[in-house]
């Protein structure tokens, strides 16, 4: 269904001799002259010896504001592995955002389609979990690129996702 409004319709019936000028003109001085017809579309069709004329004005399509969530990856829990005793300097804390640094090229994964709709909607679960099935994080830990310090010996974090 088309969004818009029919302006005029005429029906005619086909005589074995028609004077199309006429009808041309009958059609256009029964148009309202109170409107724009600026972009209307005119349609003509013919069936049963019968001609029908319809203006027919296209409605404004309303356009959505568009935009574009990012990833903000946010830790829920620290924890060391299995004999780990090392404490680092500025180590990441429960709550905390973690930054592209973190996570290297982990985000860029996600295709923007994915992350981009109408402004102001929620992001459907089944895109979600199409988005965390991109990540890395879900099967294998994904490997941190930031270096953390305990005096001269870097170390880096494993994520895993959660959710």
């Amino acid at each position: 269904m088309l969004d818009g409004n029919v302006i005029s319709t005429a029906i005619y019936d086909l005589p074995q001799t028609m004077d199309y000028n006429q009808l041309a003109d009958n059609f256009i001085n029964n148009l309202p002259t109170n409107m724009t017809l600026n972009n209307s579309v005119v349609g003509v069709g013919v069936t049963n010896n019968k001609l029908a004329i319809v203006l027919f004005k296209p409605g404004e399509q309303a356009l959505t504001e568009k935009a574009t969530s990012n990833l903000i990856g946010q830790v829920a829990e620290t924890y060391k592995n299995a004999g780990v005793t090392v404490d680092v300097e500025n180590g990441l804390q429960t709550g905390a955002e973690i930054s592209t640094t973190d996570l290297g090229e982990a985000f860029k994964q996600v295709s923007p389609m994915l992350l981009t709709g109408e402004k102001g909607t929620v992001i459907s679960y089944d895109t979600l979990k199409t988005i965390f099935a991109a990540l890395p994080g879900n099967s294998t830990a994904l490997e941190g690129s930031k270096n953390y310090y305990n005096n001269n010996n870097a170390y880096h974090y494993q994520f895993w996702l959660a959710g």
